[in-house]
């Protein structure tokens, strides 16, 4: 960017600074990265100061655009959600409240092509700021949510708008908010123009900068002893006029003021009563949709609840909070369910992030103790459904599909509740810690061993989504299943039958016997795997050295311990040297030394070079079901195959991320990339003699943790079979 001229320290604006930071914005912030667009003009603020409303009143800011979207969710109507700036300067506000109304459509996963859900027009007099606005929101990329007009005042601007942006003449009020930043002159003649004009109303959020307001004694003479206090000028003066008529003409309910110490100034956030506006109706529906508007525990909609002018909604029986942001504490969402007065029987909080903590039961307790905040969530809903229609129902409260509320005991506490039907999701139905609590036939298990950041590429490459690098997790999930739901763009084909490695008529029985044996015998019933779901589950490792015939005097004497049979002699032979965890390991091959010998054999006669080569370890498991996880670390593709008297089973992994093969390793030895997603698909238990059929199947991995590493190629890597005949075969396996 070079050298910056030295610019008044206390200057405003017209000596070329706006062209400079614009620079500083084009130069620091990727494009399409609103946040780093803010995170550069602030620090430019610091050096060289700019009109704007800064980081500390601009989290209030946020915080007011998020609660003018929930608040628009009351009014029955227009189903746009149209902001309102007035005084856009460079679009520093503009970039805060585009940013809020990005997230809020990601989060709703609405669409922004045929009809803009959600947008801000920002005004500005100056042409020549409003071109560097215009040109900082197209980098950040919020073209679609935030737009600037030059117009010489409020009133031009309304005389501007043609009949199609205002809409019907009945309809709600056009802007669901509107900040005020510009000259505080003009702010209570333009707010009496909004209101002539029906764009505000009822549950408009007005919030206004630089209002007058005041630091506490000590903090005002540091601020002024460091020269960081404007003196009291007409400017903040010419606000009071605008501030006497949002409190005392009793149109507005005043939600949160808050205070700057740097400076003294104000920000000041109103909402407008709807007994004293008319022109709009509020929604009859009886369900209050509040979901996706990425709420939290201190969200202003909770935290200033009592202070709005919230409307009765007598024909609400249901409030949607679901895909929310909530964590800990549900004493907020309470006191808003007390503030509709309405005859309430459910409330869904389905996929927040709400934690244990949140409901205050703690593991081993006696009895049920819920956290305050639950508490009186209840008692408002006990109270809310006896005044409704439904009295002598159980009111309902949905906690399903939260992360952490997934614990069996605390399911089972919630199914012992007597008050209310209180709904929780056992760890595995769709969201999984571990991959044995993963249920694969939900999409959701199949996409949870991804990472967040692989979700967030699909999102953007799959379905051309723009994507908030701060966006949570469980936002992106969401927004990635609705999509595939929306588009179909998944499905499950078969490899071909011949894919992989034949296994003999001999080899299977012997490797059948053996892992029978191996369940069965006194060395049986070990599940060394936890994570996944399986009844057995052990790990053989190779032994160190192991090159054939020609390895080690240690391989040589494990062995030939192994051959003399695992007695207690053989064994401690055989572990002599090396480390605990060696010693450990050969031992157990010692006792299992037979059925590694046999099925080392099959991966030879299919692949002598992986053996040789690539091979380190040797999963053996019994019964083996879905899974879904990825294999982090391996170092390159395994061998799989499956014996035993069962259908189905088959290993599903992801080819890429609009397709799932179907491979077949029942008596065929199939080599595959774990790296990529995979679980094994479900099957029964047949018996070939008409008898009762039993549940058995029996697993060998063949797989790599050592050596060159090999980066992750197609997930289906045998090269048997072109890649290009899979899609060929019927969906047979949908």
């Amino acid at each position: 960017m070079g050298r910056l001229p030295d610019f008044y320290e206390r200057g405003n604006y017209g000596d070329g600074r706006e062209e400079y930071a614009l620079k500083s914005v084009l130069e620091q912030a990727p494009a399409g990265d609103a946040a780093a667009a803010i995170r550069a003009l602030d620090a430019f603020h610091v050096r060289w100061t700019l009109l704007n409303v800064g980081p500390d009143k601009g989290r209030t800011l946020d915080e007011a655009a998020q609660l003018a979207a929930a608040l628009s969710r009351f009014r029955s109507g227009r189903q746009t959600v149209n902001f309102l700036e007035v005084g856009s300067y460079i679009g520093y506000s503009a970039l805060r409240i585009g940013l809020v109304l990005k997230q809020l459509a990601n989060a709703a996963d609405l669409s922004q092509t045929d009809e803009t859900r959600f947008h801000l027009t920002s005004l500005e007099r100056n042409a020549e700021n409003a071109a560097v606005a215009e040109k900082i929101i197209a980098h950040a990329g919020l073209s679609q949510f935030a737009s600037v007009r030059c117009v010489a005042s409020v009133e031009a601007f309304l005389g501007e708008l043609s009949s199609e942006e205002r809409g019907e003449e009945d309809a709600s009020p056009f802007f669901s908010f509107v900040f005020l930043d510009h000259q505080k002159s003009c702010y209570l003649r333009d707010l009496l123009l909004l209101e002539s004009a029906n764009a505000v109303g009822p549950l408009t959020v007005v919030a206004a900068d630089n209002v007058a307001g005041r630091l506490h004694l000590e903090n005002r003479e540091q601020a002024i002893a460091r020269g960081k206090r404007k003196k009291p000028c007409g400017c903040v003066n010419k606000g009071c006029n605008f501030l006497q008529h949002v409190r005392n003409s009793g149109r507005y309910a005043v939600c949160e003021t808050v205070c700057s110490e740097a400076t003294g100034d104000a920000i000041e956030v109103v909402v407008g009563r709807c007994a004293e506006f008319s022109g709009s109706s509020m929604s009859d529906s009886t369900t209050l949709d509040l979901s996706g508007l990425r709420l939290n525990d201190s969200s202003l909609l909770f935290r200033c609840c009592d202070k709005l002018p919230l409307p009765a909604l007598p024909d609400v029986r249901n409030v949607d909070l679901s895909r929310n942001l909530l964590k800990l504490d549900l004493g907020g969402v309470a006191r808003f369910l007390r503030r509709l007065r309405g005859p309430v029987a459910s409330v869904d909080l389905r996929r927040n992030v709400l934690r244990a903590a949140a409901l205050g039961v703690e593991k081993g307790a006696d009895e049920a103790a819920w956290s305050p905040g639950l508490a009186l969530l209840i008692e408002e809903l006990l109270l809310s459904s006896d005044a409704g229609e439904d009295s002598g129902v159980a009111p309902v409260v949905d906690l399903r599909f939260n992360e952490r509320c997934g614990a069996a005991w605390l399911v089972q506490r919630a199914r012992d509740c007597e008050d209310v039907q209180m709904l929780l999701s056992p760890w595995g139905q769709l969201v999984g810690a571990r991959p044995s609590d993963r249920d694969a036939s939900f999409l959701r298990a199949q996409l949870e061993p991804l990472p967040s950041r692989a979700l967030s590429e699909r999102l953007a490459t799959l379905f051309g989504c723009s994507v908030d690098p701060d966006c949570e997790r469980e936002e992106l999930m969401g927004q990635l299943l609705r999509r595939y739901a929306a588009t179909g763009r998944r499905r499950t084909v078969a490899a071909p039958a011949d894919y992989g490695h034949a296994v003999g008529e001999a080899r299977l029985k012997e490797l059948l016997r053996l892992m029978r044996a191996w369940v069965g015998g006194r060395h049986g019933g070990t599940h060394e795997r936890p994570s996944v779901q399986a009844e057995h589950y052990m790990i053989l490792k190779r032994p160190e050295g192991d090159e054939g015939p020609q390895g080690p005097q240690t391989l040589s004497t494990l062995l030939a311990a192994a051959s003399a049979g695992p007695t207690e002699a053989a064994t401690k032979a055989a572990v002599a040297d090396g480390s605990w965890k060696t010693r450990r390991a050969r031992a157990k091959l010692v006792k299992h030394f037979e059925l590694w010998d046999c099925a080392c054999g099959v991966l030879k006669d299919a692949d002598p070079a992986f053996f040789a080569n690539q091979f380190t370890q040797l999963a053996v498991t019994h019964n083996f079901r879905g899974s879904p996880h990825i294999d982090k670390q391996n170092t390159g593709p395994f061998y799989a195959v499956s014996v035993g008297d069962f259908s189905g089973g088959e290993i599903c992994i992801e080819r890429d991320a609009e397709t799932v093969v179907c491979v077949a390793t029942r008596h065929r030895l199939c080599q595959l990339d774990g790296r990529h997603v995979h679980w094994v698909n479900e099957w029964r238990g047949e018996a070939e003699s008409g008898a009762a059929a039993v549940a058995e199947r029996f697993s060998l991995i063949f797989y790599p943790t050592a050596g060159a590493f090999q980066p992750p190629g197609p997930a289906l890597c045998g090269g048997a079979v072109p890649v290009s005949s899979i899609d060929a075969v019927s969906r047979s396996c949908e």
